[in-house]
């Protein structure tokens, strides 16, 4: 994940998004935007494609995170990180074994 800007929050909670972000994003004034949360960190989605997204793991509505053109429901997010600290536990049993 990359760090695009860092911005300030105002008085009443807000923070603006850049223009490039919003264009990429295909964004526009008057669209509403999905906000999940999951552990430390904040999602934010066209409330239209969060709506109509199903998760490519289990077919549940209400992904909280997109890959390219796949959508992750939040159980399948939580079994995919317990999956990658396994393998990288995996690897470092592994890395130690041969040194």
């Amino acid at each position: 994940m990359t760090i695009i800007v860092t911005k300030e929050i105002d008085e009443q909670g807000r923070i603006q998004l850049p223009k490039e972000l919003r264009r990429e994003m295909k964004w526009s004034q008057g669209d509403f935007i999905s906000i999940f949360k999951s552990d430390n960190f904040i999602i934010l989605d066209l409330f239209e494609k969060a709506k109509e997204q199903h998760c490519s793991i289990c077919s549940k509505l209400k992904c909280i995170m997109r890959i390219d053109d796949f959508g992750f429901c939040e159980s399948c997010v939580e079994l995919m990180k317990y999956e990658i600290e396994d393998i990288g536990q995996h690897i470092n049993l592994n890395t130690h074994s041969n040194v």
